[in-house]
């Protein structure tokens, strides 16, 4: 956790599109909140974090994890890029960094005085209505009975959200694990390592360095 002195010289994602003036005023607020920095692989828990009604993903990249009592097993209930607008974790999930990341935790009374901001209300909402797609868009993959074609549909969300077109697909810029893969489609690992190579087979999907290449051309994914 840093302290909100340290935050000197960072800008918001929140507040990147606001008139200079609105700025100004948004970022002295900002300036007194916590900020959390995390390395690669990091756990950020909700024990331990400063009390705050939203958290802004200022840069790097997170998954939200369920941890539910009861559960078979743990699973990806989101993901959050770069101006992400995210909850803060509760007692049953944790964040976790798949790059070094950087969160800005919003406490009540700043949240309640940045809404007064013109802009950062609706940059809030925004980025709130983009979390919840994507969370909608995930559970959508849960009633597909076919575990290679949830497969299928997760990798394609994610070059959706998460890709760069190349001359052979649409690379997908997150260090993907077969472990993870499984947590977000609600499978086992060995049921993703088989749906992995009836996928990379027919030429939907191809292992490139770290990274998966998805053959999707990329006027399918608006």
């Amino acid at each position: 956790m840093l302290d909100p002195s340290d935050r000197c010289g960072r800008m918001s994602r929140l507040i990147a599109g606001l008139p200079e003036r609105d700025k100004r005023r948004a970022t002295a607020l900002l300036e007194t909140c916590p900020a959390i920095d995390l390395a690669i692989d990091a756990i950020q828990r909700a024990d331990g974090m400063a009390e705050g009604t939203l958290l802004v993903v200022e840069s790097g990249f997170l998954l939200v994890r369920s941890l539910r009592p009861g559960a078979s097993r743990r699973t990806v209930v989101g993901l959050a890029g770069l101006g992400a607008v995210l909850l803060p974790p509760d007692a049953h999930e944790e964040l976790q960094a798949l790059a070094v990341s950087s969160l800005t935790v919003l406490t009540p009374s700043v949240h309640e005085a940045l809404l007064r901001v013109p802009g950062v209300a609706a940059a809030v909402v925004e980025g709130i209505g983009d979390q919840l797609r994507e969370r909608q868009e995930s559970l959508a993959q849960l009633s597909i009975i076919r575990h290679v074609e949830r497969l299928r549909y997760m990798l394609t969300q994610l070059a959706r959200t998460h890709g760069k077109v190349t001359g052979g697909g649409v690379r997908i810029d997150l260090p993907l694990t077969q472990r993870l893969l499984a947590e977000m489609i609600g499978s086992a690992r060995e049921t993703v390592s088989l749906a992995l190579a009836d996928l990379t087979q027919e030429g939907f999907v191809r292992r490139e360095g770290h990274f998966y290449v998805v053959a999707v051309a990329p006027s399918n994914l608006s």
